[in-house]
């Protein structure tokens, strides 16, 4: 079992999620999925069964790689790399039954403004779903046998599911809302499940919320038409609320604030101004890792004025996943004492700003760049707040 290293009693350096997937284990995932646009077990035949369980062997060694990794560096908290799952979201997709493949699409921008849709669109409900599996207990059982170093599991954020238009026509769900609050009850049996195991950090990823206050995305939320922005956030807030809200208080609960994340390419752009004060104030989150490399398409520090005074924890994502070059570790500093002029410092911590493979292809830079880039981040965490 790999040492702990000493830890903060407040994280402040940690990874979002993903990591970039070692190329034998990158190679096994079209293989495993060939000829399903929706990289979903439950989609697969007996051959593909047989060459997932392939993969399922190859990620164990890949897990205890970068678990090892991350500890060395000196990170609070870690993850499993999401190794084994085709995308981020697959703790909660690969744990239910009821999906088909789909054909809906979402376009990703890279730096040149060219757009890029992935070959696999998101799932969508043909039936009324259902727990058949809880992919994200066997992940942090299988890094138990590795570690006891702190460790956070993943989810999408309940809110996510109002970007997976359902066929209603089909008569599975009355309703958009319908679906969702199925969804979030499924997710918090599976919570309540992974921290019975012992895991004391969760973390939700990707809430609607940036969809919401960017105009090419606004419509791209099947159920919220005609709500102000005001309420649609309500709306949204809600869900993600309530699935963490009968999690013990030893358990530490945070929310991704993403932007889209797909081979070092973006979805979403607009400030967090509008939407700020819902956003800092009425979520019930201890830490909100929120996505901020980029001020030009993201907005500045300033509206960080909204976060409450002992409120969540902003970690502030200003080290980039999508880009090869790595960040010097003053340059990285002094974005964080910028956002100490509206936040005290103890009410900060570092991450980077997205995963770095959010699908099994990652983001289009060298492995070692994600480790010095890893490295920074500690680097800064240690100078801002020592190992205390």
């Amino acid at each position: 079992m790999a040492a702990v290293s000493a830890s903060r009693t407040v994280p402040r350096a940690e990874t979002v999620g993903s990591l970039l997937r070692p190329p034998a284990l990158r190679a096994m995932f079209p293989q495993v999925y060939a000829g399903h646009k929706t990289p979903s077990p439950r989609l697969l035949d007996a051959a593909g069964l047989e060459r997932l369980a392939e993969l399922e062997r190859r990620a164990d060694t890949a897990v205890a790689d970068v678990v090892r990794r991350q500890i060395d560096i000196g990170l609070d908290v870690i993850t499993d790399g999401e190794m084994r799952r085709a995308s981020f979201t697959h703790s909660l997709v690969d744990a239910l039954g009821g999906f088909e493949d789909s054909d809906v699409e979402f376009a990703f921008t890279n730096e040149q403004g060219e757009e890029m849709v992935p070959p696999s669109g998101p799932l969508v409900g043909a039936q009324r779903v259902s727990k058949v599996a809880n992919p994200a207990l066997d992940e942090a059982r299988f890094v138990r046998t590795l570690t006891d170093h702190p460790l956070k599991v993943t989810f999408p954020a309940p809110s996510y599911w109002y970007c997976e238009p359902v066929d209603l026509a089909k008569g599975a769900y009355s309703s958009q809302r319908e679906f969702v609050e199925e969804v979030v009850a499924i997710q918090r049996e599976l919570l309540a499940e992974v921290v019975a195991a012992g895991v004391r950090h969760v973390q939700m990823d990707w809430p609607a919320y940036v969809m919401a206050i960017d105009p090419k995305w606004r419509d791209h939320l099947p159920g919220t038409e005609g709500l102000a922005l005001g309420e649609l956030m309500d709306e949204l807030i809600a869900v993600d609320n309530a699935v963490i809200a009968d999690l013990p208080a030893d358990v530490t609960t945070a929310l991704h604030v993403c932007r889209g994340n797909y081979r070092s390419m973006w979805m979403t752009e607009g400030s967090l101004e509008p939407i700020a004060e819902q956003l800092f104030g009425d979520l019930r989150y201890d830490r909100l890792l929120v996505e901020w490399d980029d001020t030009a398409r993201e907005g500045d520090f300033d509206t960080l004025r909204h976060v409450p005074a002992g409120g969540p924890i902003v970690v502030m994502g200003v080290v980039s996943s999508k880009s090869t070059t790595v960040e010097s570790a003053d340059d990285v500093q002094r974005r964080l004492e910028e956002a100490a002029r509206y936040v005290p410092v103890e009410q900060l911590a570092i991450s980077p700003q997205c995963g770095f493979a959010s699908t099994w292809e990652g983001n289009e830079l060298a492995e070692e760049s994600q480790w010095r880039k890893l490295e920074v981040v500690v680097e800064v965490a240690d100078r801002v707040w020592g190992r205390g």
